[in-house]
């Protein structure tokens, strides 16, 4: 088994994927289960649905302990987040949601609607969230965690509103919706 820097070419095109592994082989195995299950990253899961299966290219062996910045290396010399596959510029790329994560299914407008709805409905239930905006529980929960944390900083997860209705408004006293009427209110949102 090799172990090193591969790419994924599909065919009409000229982008292509960068990878790194210790057994490309498998790796390759588990991208073409992952593309053919529509479970990949968006970007190379609408590579797949255009173009179809990629061939794979292994590019250079390399030591375990120098992968990452092989890998960088070619992703770079095929400016491959830019003009091809990959959504970062390393395989430690950080944690983020949406586009910014390779791994995610979800695009930043719907993760922003998301934060969007938590903000406007903070009492709607996840399950509601989740099947409204048809994104997954795990998704849902993780962007409340990050509100949570951003507002015990004191910092707004997201600019939602234009800087002159952001000015301190008198609270009005409202009546205390059902959560059927919470979960009419969050389904008419969407249209």
């Amino acid at each position: 088994m090799a172990q090193g820097i591969y790419k994924l070419i599909f065919k009409n095109t000229n982008k292509v994927y960068i990878g790194q592994s210790i057994h490309i082989d498998k790796r390759f195995a588990t991208h073409l289960n992952e593309l053919k299950n529509g479970t990949h990253s968006i970007k190379l899961q609408e590579a797949y649905n255009l173009y179809g299966i990629p061939d794979l290219v292994i590019l250079e062996e390399v030591l375990e302990e120098n992968l990452d910045t092989a890998e960088e290396r070619y992703i770079q010399l095929f400016n491959s987040v830019s003009n091809g596959f990959n959504s970062t510029h390393s395989a430690s790329g950080g944690v983020s949601l949406g586009e910014n994560n390779g791994r995610s299914k979800y695009s930043n407008t719907q993760i922003i609607e998301a934060v969007e709805l938590m903000v406007e409905f903070p009492d709607i239930s996840l399950k509601v969230l989740a099947n409204t905006l048809n994104i997954s529980w795990d998704t849902i929960r993780e962007e409340q965690r990050q509100l949570l944390i951003d507002e015990m900083n004191n910092k707004n997860y997201i600019d939602l509103q234009p800087e002159e209705q952001q000015q301190q408004e008198e609270p009005q006293p409202q009546k205390e919706e059902t959560q059927s009427e919470k979960e009419f209110n969050i389904l008419n949102y969407k249209k």
